[in-house]
C-alpha cells in the first residue's frame, strides 16, 4: 500500500426484510401504518378493538396475531377513497355491503373493518351493518394517539373490550369461548379494578340491537336481539 493512503471502509446499508420473510406481527405493523396514513389523509379516526388492544396497552407483543379488528368513522361514506388508496399501496380491497364490513388483504393477513358513529356523547358500533350494533359511551374510545412500536394509534379502550367479553356469546349464540378470550376477561378485569371501576357500572352504560337474529327465529325482547349489559353483572 502506497504511503500516506488510509484503507477505507465501506459501509453496507442494511438489508431490507422481504415481506414473504417478515413474522406475522412485523406484516400486522406495516398494514396498521398503512392503513393509518390512509386515514389520516382522509381526516378520519379508526380505533383497533379485538385481541391486539392488549399487546398495545402492555407496550409489546405477547403472541402472534392472526388478525386484526377496527371500527372506523363513517366507514360507508369515506369506504371508496379509502379502498382506492390502500389498492395503491398493494391491498385487496372489499367491502360487503349486508354487514357494511370492510376486508382489507395481503400478504397472508387480513383487517375486518366495521363502521363507527358518534352520535351526541353515546358511540354506535355497527357490527353487523344496519342489522346489529352495539351502543357504549364515546369517551371510552382513546381521545388522543398512543404510541405502539413507534406507530400512533386509537384504541377502543379496555372498559369497552371489558363489556364486549362479558357480552359476546349473548351477542352471538354461535360464539365460542377461547382461551384467549378466557384470559381477555381476566386481564381487563384487573384493569377496571385496578382503576376502582366496578363492571356493572361499566356494563349498565352498553347495550345492543340486533334484528339480523329475527330470520334465525328469535324475538325481539330476548337475545341476541336485544342485549342490556346490566343483564350480565
Amino acid at each position: 500500500m502506497a504511503a500516506g493512503n488510509k484503507l477505507q471502509t465501506v459501509k453496507k446499508k442494511p438489508q431490507e426484510i422481504k415481506m414473504e420473510d417478515k413474522t406475522l406481527n412485523e406484516k400486522y405493523m406495516k398494514m396498521i401504518d398503512d392503513i393509518y396514513t390512509t386515514l389520516e389523509h382522509l381526516h378520519i379516526k379508526g380505533y383497533i378493538w379485538g385481541g391486539l388492544v392488549q399487546d398495545i396497552l402492555e407496550g409489546h407483543f405477547s403472541r402472534e396475531h392472526n388478525d386484526l379488528d377496527m371500527f372506523i368513522e363513517n366507514l360507508v361514506e369515506i369506504k371508496d377513497s379509502f379502498m382506492e388508496e390502500m389498492t395503491t399501496k398493494n391491498y385487496k380491497c372489499s367491502f360487503e355491503n349486508t354487514m357494511s364490513m370492510m376486508r382489507i388483504e395481503a400478504n397472508d393477513i387480513h383487517c375486518g373493518m366495521n363502521p363507527l358513529k358518534i352520535i351526541n356523547n353515546t358511540a354506535q358500533w355497527k357490527h353487523i351493518g344496519d342489522l346489529g350494533f352495539v351502543m357504549f359511551p364515546k369517551d371510552w374510545l382513546d381521545n388522543n394517539y398512543r404510541q405502539f412500536y413507534n406507530l400512533n394509534v386509537l384504541l377502543s379502550g379496555y372498559k369497552f373490550e371489558y363489556c364486549f367479553r362479558k357480552m359476546a356469546t349473548h351477542l352471538n349464540p354461535q360464539w365460542k369461548t377461547r382461551p384467549k378470550d378466557a384470559e381477555a376477561i381476566k386481564y381487563f378485569s384487573k384493569k377496571i379494578a385496578d382503576d376502582n371501576i366496578k363492571g356493572e357500572e361499566l356494563l349498565s352504560k352498553c347495550w345492543s340491537y340486533n334484528p339480523f337474529w329475527f330470520k334465525y327465529g328469535y324475538n325481539g325482547c330476548e337475545e341476541p336481539v336485544v342485549v342490556m349489559g346490566k343483564d350480565y353483572i
